[in-house]
């Protein structure tokens, strides 16, 4: 059993139709958070997965608030024996490890508990290269083009995770044996991007049409309104590989 569930699809600030981002990977014996925004609130709906686990594992792109406000919320799930092992870029991307940038953030004067002790055990750790594994789940990180260091994430062959970033034409070569690609989509036109954020001209420009993985647009602009949705859906309508995320939604790989 592998299996995908999309916690937060959007980016930035949480509406009523999207939280920001966070997607839980799991197999039989692993579970597994891409980046832990406000998606995390989403575990309401998904309180029993938690309980089968002795460890939850979590493995950040970068420290933008809305990819790591999540991590608060934990503790209403989690029980006191249960293992958390959170993963994150340090050195040489930015001036202090994992472990430092998340514990001025969850604790002292800004949460009522330390990151170190929502449970008994917690380790946080820098990526400890660009190849690791978590239990039976090999990880590959890529450094991304963004306004912080943010890096690009795979899970074996299965799914690539590329959010907060410009579009790279390395994306799509790292990624290109996955069955999912998650890649943000905060622009429609290229002409508005900024060189930290990708838009949804060059995507379509840069995947080619018979691609055989399912490509999820997310970290969806909070500021787009349903018309803004409804042209998306047009644009790519001939696009069978494209779809816009949604939260709730689920992806079953095959074995």
């Amino acid at each position: 059993m592998k299996e995908l569930i999309i916690l937060g699809s959007g980016g930035w600030i949480p509406t009523p139709k999207r939280e920001t981002c966070c997607y839980l990977f799991r197999t039989e014996k692993t579970l597994l958070f891409l980046d832990a925004g406000s998606g995390m609130s989403n575990l309401f709906d998904y309180s029993d997965i938690i309980k089968d686990y002795d460890e939850i594992n979590i493995v950040l792109s970068h420290y933008h608030l809305d990819h790591i406000i999540g991590l608060s919320f934990l503790l209403n799930w989690v029980r006191n024996d249960q293992k958390i092992f959170i993963w994150g870029p340090g050195a040489p991307y930015y001036n202090a490890g994992c472990k430092q940038i998340l514990s001025t953030i969850i604790g002292g004067d800004y949460f009522s508990r330390r990151i170190d002790s929502l449970t008994e055990h917690v380790e946080i750790k820098d990526f400890p290269d660009n190849q690791f594994k978590i239990n039976e789940i090999s990880l590959e990180v890529y450094l991304q083009s963004h306004s912080s260091p943010s890096f690009g994430i795979k899970l074996n062959n299965d799914l690539y995770y590329a959010t907060d970033t410009a579009v790279k034409k390395e994306t799509f070569l790292h990624s290109k044996d996955c069955k999912l690609v998650l890649h943000e989509c905060w622009d429609l036109y290229e002409e508005e991007c900024t060189g930290k954020h990708s838009s949804l001209e060059e995507l379509l420009r840069i995947v080619p049409k018979n691609k055989e993985q399912s490509i999820r647009l997310i970290h969806i602009n909070p500021n787009w309104c349903l018309e803004t949705e409804k042209k998306i859906a047009q644009i790519i309508d001939d696009r069978d590989n494209f779809q816009m995320a949604t939260d709730f939604e689920v992806f079953n790989f095959a074995k």
